[in-house]
């Protein structure tokens, strides 16, 4: 299968999770990335990656960010806020946002499209990049796999330590939840 195929057939497991009625982060998740985001310094410009239902932008807004920006791939998502946009290609310039975040997207993308999600990020980001990934299972309505990219921390910390190459690279170990670690790197 190429690549194209490939992307789409994930895309199709994703869409049909969001069909199912409640499907999105449960409170404490959303509590959590909410405390990781109010802790970044500066208030300007702010992107969410894979931002679903909006609930990452609104979090943002409240915490006193401008220019609030999210992308998706569902169609459903779409506003003036939310752009269309496939991880491994933002269509936004180099520095545009202040803090660029993906909570629990990474795991949802083909190996490869990770490292280019994180060159994208560090591209778009003046100041920091927030991603958080889950290593546990996670099932579409139809019994398959959501996560086709899970792989241990040290395994992620590794990765992002070269990805992000020359950023100050922290895992927030004192932030876990069950099956899902933050890192934070900054410029």
């Amino acid at each position: 299968m190429d690549i194209d195929a490939a992307r789409r057939a994930e895309f199709a497991k994703y869409q049909s999770a969001y069909e199912v009625e409640g499907y999105r982060p449960r409170r404490e998740r959303l509590d959590m990335q909410a405390s990781i985001l109010a802790e970044t310094p500066g208030r300007g410009g702010f992107l969410d990656i894979g931002t679903g239902h909006g609930d990452m932008l609104t979090e943002a807004e409240r915490l006193g960010f401008s220019h609030v920006r999210g992308t998706e791939i569902l169609p459903a998502f779409l506003n003036d806020r939310v752009f269309y946009a496939e991880a491994h290609d933002l269509p936004f310039a180099k520095d545009t946002f202040d803090a660029v975040t993906a909570f629990e997207v990474i795991e949802h993308l083909l190996p490869g499209d990770d490292e280019a999600l994180c060159r994208e990020m560090g591209r778009v980001a003046r100041q920091r990049v927030i991603i958080g990934a889950n290593n546990g299972p996670s099932f579409a309505p139809d019994g398959s796999d959501l996560h086709p990219n899970r792989r241990p921390f040290d395994e992620w910390d590794c990765l992002f330590r070269g990805w992000f190459d020359g950023w100050n690279v922290e895992m927030l170990a004192e932030r876990p939840l069950r099956d899902t670690r933050v890192w934070r790197m900054s410029r």
